[in-house]
């Protein structure tokens, strides 16, 4: 009987469309189209239309059925949205991402109304393994690219809410997971988000013990997973040197996805810096000469060029009449503010993104 009570409870979207009917047929009227919603020549087309993200008001029923997009739509829904408008390079980058940051949220809006989780955890994954994705992606590029402006701390939470109920539903259905891993193409997107998981949580070890304890014994032989995993434990001991092999091991893998370089990058980028921080910290001396071409080695950076570039951002003095050395200084050093690229992630251009987000 509760079952009955539970399952009556639970919603079902009507809506065919992308944007229910009502919704685009106002905002035509009060010309609130967007013009991502418009066709090259500017023509309102109800086809290329959105649903847009709404908070709860007075008067109005966000559980109405026939404004509720099904499972079927809401994944179409993302694959337009990513293919065919996160990376369009015709308009401004902040009106882009705007626009799809609001409709992956009335997106993600429409699964928790309907209780995707529970009727279809399947549907619910894929969902937010793509929100994640493209968060993790404006993450990445807001700190590589100073034109990519968007709203740092937002997006940051969206993409750490999604990856938590992400890897919630991975730890609760992991029975329905483990059949999905007789597909080698599932397996990786499942083990991918949950090294992504782990790559921006590298600092919290209570994230690490979850995941360690909830996590079933076959997943943890993944080699790229396992290689995360050590990556997380030596950030424990902040083993600098140690982090940075790791993260050479894992970029140059083939079984690294994109996804997966974007949160490396990000890790060896703070990694780098607080190495450089602790050699001129014990190695401090008016005397000390430390070889360039060692350090680059060290810093995983792709010559000494980069390497005399990253030690001027930090204000440390080169000493180029000494056979390209540095003079480490703990009295000099100073952060960077530059974002510094790993030789691996810039092959990462455009023209893969699309893929790397859809999976």
């Amino acid at each position: 009987m509760a079952k009955c009570e539970a399952n009556a409870k639970i919603l079902k979207g009507f809506c065919k469309q992308m944007c229910p009917k009502n919704e685009f047929e106002f905002r035509r009227k009060n010309n609130l189209i967007h013009v991502l919603e418009k066709t090259c020549d500017g023509q309102v087309d109800a086809s290329l239309c959105v649903k847009e993200f709404r908070r709860s008001a007075a008067g109005e029923k966000l559980s109405n059925p026939h404004h509720l997009r099904p499972s079927r739509i809401l994944t179409q829904t993302i694959k337009y949205l990513i293919e065919n408008i996160a990376f369009q390079k015709h308009n401004s980058s902040r009106l882009v991402y705007d626009f799809v940051f609001d409709r992956l949220r009335s997106v993600r809006q429409d699964a928790v109304i309907q209780q995707l989780s529970l009727t279809t955890p399947l549907v619910a994954m894929e969902i937010l393994a793509r929100c994640s994705r493209y968060y993790m992606y404006a993450h990445y590029r807001h700190l590589t690219n100073s034109k990519f402006v968007i709203n740092k701390h937002i997006n940051y939470t969206h993409l750490q809410d999604s990856l938590a109920s992400l890897i919630g539903l991975y730890f609760d259905h992991d029975d329905v997971i483990s059949n999905q891993m007789t597909s080698q193409h599932s397996r990786r997107v499942h083990m991918d988000m949950l090294a992504l998981y782990l790559l921006i949580n590298i600092d919290s070890q209570q994230t690490l013990l979850h995941v360690l304890k909830k996590v079933p014994e076959e997943w943890r032989h993944d080699s790229t997973f396992s290689k995360v995993i050590k990556l997380c434990l030596v950030n424990v001991n902040k083993n600098y040197y140690n982090m940075i092999r790791i993260i050479q091991d894992l970029a140059t893998s083939s079984s690294c996805s994109g996804i997966l370089k974007f949160a490396l990058a990000i890790v060896l980028a703070d990694a780098r810096e607080e190495f450089l921080k602790t050699l001129c910290f014990s190695h401090h001396s008016k005397m000390t000469r430390f070889p360039l071409s060692v350090l680059s080695q060290w810093f995983y950076v792709n010559d000494v060029d980069d390497m005399k570039q990253f030690c001027s951002e930090h204000n440390l003095d080169l000493l180029l009449e000494d056979g390209d050395a540095v003079k480490l200084s703990k009295v000099q050093f100073k952060p960077g503010e530059n974002f510094p690229l790993c030789p691996v992630i810039q092959q990462c251009n455009d023209f893969d993104l699309s893929n790397i987000i859809s999976f």
